[in-house]
C-alpha cells in the first residue's frame, strides 16, 4: 500500500487511503454484504477492490540481467526508483556511449564522468578486460516522466556499466551518489 498508493514524504495520501478502505468496508457492513466480525484481514489483492488499481508509476522491478540498476531519485513528492538499462550495442562496432531518456544536461555530462571512470576503473580491476576498448553502449533511463536533473544517478550508472562489462547482474538494491572522475 504504502509504494503503491501513496507517493509522499509524509503520511497524509496513506492516511487518506486508509479512510477509503474504511469507509467502504463500513458501507459494505451496513448494506449487509458482509457479515459483522471482529476481525478483518486486508490482503495486497483485496486492496484493489478497496482502492482501485494503484494510481502511481509502481513497477515491480528484478535486476537480473547484467546493465540493469536502479538508482533513487528526488521529486517534490517524495523519493522515486529510476531504472537505468545498458545494453552493448553489437551492430556498432566502433566503441562509444550514447543516452536516452527524460535526461536534463546535468546528467549528461555526470554520465560521461561515469562512463570514463568506469572505463578507467575496469582497467585497474580486471586488465585483460577489454569490454569499453570493443563496445558501443546505451544507456536508457526508462521510467523518468519528468527530466532527471542533477548527478545523484552517477554511482547507479557506473554499477551499471561495470555490471554490463564484467557480465554479472546487480543484487536487488537501489542506489543514490555522485561520481567523480577520481571515483569519490
Amino acid at each position: 500500500m504504502v509504494h503503491a498508493y501513496s507517493k509522499e514524504e509524509g503520511v497524509r495520501q496513506l492516511q487518506q487511503a486508509v479512510h477509503k478502505i474504511c469507509r467502504k468496508i463500513a458501507l459494505d457492513r451496513v448494506q449487509q454484504k458482509e457479515k459483522p466480525s471482529k476481525k478483518m484481514k486486508l490482503t495486497v489483492k483485496s486492496l484493489e477492490n478497496y482502492l482501485g488499481p494503484p494510481p502511481l508509476d509502481f513497477i515491480p522491478f528484478e535486476n537480473s540481467v547484467p546493465g540493469v540498476c536502479v538508482s533513487l531519485g528526488w521529486t517534490r513528492d517524495g523519493g522515486i526508483p529510476i531504472f537505468i538499462e545498458s545494453i552493448k550495442d553489437s551492430t556498432i562496432s566502433s566503441p562509444g556511449i550514447i543516452v536516452s531518456g527524460n535526461l536534463g544536461p546535468q546528467v549528461q555530462d555526470a554520465i560521461d564522468v561515469c562512463y570514463s571512470f568506469a572505463m578507467h576503473y575496469l582497467k585497474k580491476i580486471e586488465p585483460e578486460n577489454k569490454f569499453f576498448e570493443k563496445a558501443y553502449v546505451h544507456i536508457n533511463f526508462p521510467s523518468l516522466y519528468k527530466p532527471k536533473e542533477g548527478r545523484s544517478a552517477g554511482l547507479a550508472v557506473v554499477t551499471s556499466l561495470l555490471s554490463l562489462a564484467l557480465n554479472k547482474p546487480v543484487p536487488q538494491i537501489a542506489m543514490t551518489g555522485e561520481v567523480t572522475l577520481t571515483g569519490n
